[in-house]
């Protein structure tokens, strides 16, 4: 009679399995982020850029998330003892399809699509013989899962931010696999993080909401509700590397079955994990943990592997204080420009090695003439002509021969025709009137038939200087207005003060820059190189009175950090410049005028 009771009891348990089983029920505990965040199972209260669309793949494996009983201390809970221990679901891995888009760095739209590609275990047997119910075998789709983010509060690097998100899920998957509820739920969550660098965290509070079903009973026919859960997950970990292309730490997920809450409808578990950037726009991340709950649903072990395309919208530049290419973290002599040295790291990025000087061995010049005594034929006095005297206008020929022995032709003006007598250079550059290509014009030599004699350019734009308006700026010549010709066509340098014709233009109401604004920034980082007296800039963002003017002013900041940025990419020195953003508090023009609040948008540098 005794064994007859603990079947029934075991018979009347495994038709609560079954029944879960038969009508759907999700049982998997981990729900993957949107690609983009940080973390692998808790979100992110803040949005990754502005029309960023970010993609990932992830594989998620549970050992053991439903078993008949979980032995502890002696004492079995879930299932009558003959059928302990057997593992309805042992093995159940998903890859999931997961994209998300952000918009305006305040909302994230995202989608994740689920296969079960391993789903095993062993059916439990009815005393009496046979299989009471089937496990799961074979792949299975899962419910597709919708969702969305807002940003509240905070922006890219503050200590605190605020978020809301939510999910529901689309009852697309099996229903007799544990993948699907078989009924749309969702989940709304509030969201808290924050960067205090080098350590970042992520914190999440909400609710997912169900339907209510039974999963299993124990051998005294106690039901075990699973239905809508409280649940809060949090994660924390520290940024590795010069660009910050790592993060490392841990994180939990917590949830508790509002009805009839329990150990077996309790689940909580543990990762640990680290993500690292690569090829700029590419990531791949690895976590695992144990559970640290008896509810089902939370495995022995969970190990998750992923691999995304997440561009970053905030980039973290490299510093490089002489601008020798070598990032200052590997730079042997940061304060020198140098050369790479990938074969001695100690003297990586520090200039090359000078060769030793020998000087030549000297002959004896006993009257210091500079002809030798050898050779000397006046060894006792000094001389210019073979070592003896006799050239009034010193051009190193003897009077005797010296047709024009009074005046020294300029070197590299001798005339072949008449030793000692100068070409004719009517401008008096030094160049012979017959090699002039500018013979009324004072220049310089060149090796270029047509250049020679003529005015040098000495910023080398292709603008001879004496018809270059701005002789130190390379710019562009201008046939129809003289006076710019020469000049770069967006930037002047005037008194100590850098003026841009054409403004920076960005996306609206972000700091991304327009390509059309690539060839402003070019000229701005020339500048700046060219003139090193500027030991300090400030990059200034300014906007007009529309909208909030807090707004305005973390919109400028962020638009003076992206020039910042850019300029710096082009080879100038991080630590001389330095990002402001105004807002509206320092117009130029009157804010009620069309054409006044469009000079007010604008970008300037001031010399500090």
């Amino acid at each position: 009679m005794k064994s007859a009771g603990l079947a029934a009891a075991l018979a009347t348990m495994l038709f609560g399995i079954g029944q879960a089983r038969a009508e759907g029920y999700a049982l998997s505990r981990f729900d993957p982020v949107p690609a983009g965040d940080r973390l692998f199972g808790v979100q992110d209260p803040l949005t990754h850029g502005h029309m960023k669309l970010h993609v990932g793949l992830m594989a998620d494996y549970a050992y053991n998330p439903l078993v008949t009983t979980r032995a502890l201390g002696g004492k079995g809970f879930g299932v009558a003892d003959p059928a302990a221990g057997t593992s309805i679901v042992e093995h159940q891995m998903f890859l999931h399809l997961n994209g998300s888009f952000a918009l305006w760095e305040r909302l994230n739209i995202n989608v994740n699509v689920p296969l079960a590609v391993v789903n095993t275990g062993e059916s439990p047997q009815n005393p009496t013989g046979g299989a009471v119910i089937e496990s799961p075998d074979g792949a299975a789709f899962g419910d597709i899962r919708i969702g969305v983010r807002g940003t509240l509060l905070g922006e890219h690097g503050d200590a605190f931010a605020l978020g809301v998100g939510g999910y529901f899920w689309l009852p697309t998957g099996g229903t007799d696999a544990y993948v699907s509820d078989n009924q749309v739920r969702g989940t709304i969550e509030v969201l808290l993080g924050g960067d205090l660098d080098p350590v970042y965290y992520n914190l999440a509070v909400g609710a997912q909401l169900r339907e209510s079903k039974t999963l299993l009973n124990n051998a005294n026919g106690d039901l075990i509700p699973q239905g809508s859960m409280i649940q809060i997950g949090g994660g924390a970990g520290v940024f590795l590397g010069d660009r910050k292309q790592i993060t490392l730490g841990p994180e939990f997920k917590v949830a508790v079955t509002m009805d009839q809450p329990q150990s077996r409808n309790t689940n909580a578990e543990l990762l640990l994990g680290a993500k690292y950037r690569f090829l700029e726009d590419f990531r791949i991340g690895a976590a695992a943990g144990p559970r640290l709950s008896r509810g089902h649903g939370s495995p022995d072990l969970r190990a998750v592997l992923s691999f995304e395309y997440t561009p970053d919208p905030h980039p973290v530049a490299v510093a490089d204080g002489d601008g020798d290419g070598v990032a200052d973290s590997k730079d042997a002599c940061p304060d020198q420009p140098g050369v790479e040295n990938m074969e001695d790291p100690a003297l990586h990025g520090c200039p090359a090695p000078v060769a030793e000087f020998v000087p030549t061995p000297v002959a004896a010049d006993g009257d210091g003439d500079g002809f030798p005594d050898a050779t000397d034929a006046c060894p006792q006095v000094a001389g210019p002509n073979d070592g003896c005297p006799g050239d009034r206008d010193g051009d190193g020929l003897r009077d005797d021969l010296d047709k024009c022995p009074d005046v020294a032709p300029a070197k590299g003006m001798e005339d072949p025709a008449k030793p000692g007598c100068m070409l004719a250079d009517a401008d008096g550059d030094g160049v012979p009137d017959a090699a002039d290509a500018c013979p009324a014009i004072k220049g310089i030599a060149s090796t270029d038939a047509k250049l020679n004699g003529c005015p040098g350019d000495t910023d080398g734009d292709g603008v001879r200087d004496d018809v270059d308006a701005c002789p130190r700026l390379k710019g562009v010549e201008n046939k129809k207005d003289p006076s710019k010709s020469g000049c770069p066509r967006t930037v002047r340098f005037k008194g100590g003060t850098i003026v841009i014709l054409q403004q920076v233009q960005f996306a609206t109401g972000t700091a991304i820059i327009r390509p059309v604004s690539n060839a402003i920034l070019d000229e701005v980082a020339t500048v700046l190189k060219n003139h090193k007296e500027l030991l300090k800039i400030e990059v200034q963002g300014h906007t007009d009175n529309k909208g909030g003017a807090d707004l305005n002013r973390r919109l400028s900041k962020r638009r003076a950090d992206a020039v910042m940025a850019a300029i710096v990419r082009r080879g100038v020195e991080a630590k001389r410049l330095v990002a402001k953003g105004y807002g509206p508090d320092k117009p130029i023009a009157s804010n009620d005028t069309k054409e006044g609040r469009a000079k007010n948008r604008r970008v300037a540098f001031r010399i500090l």
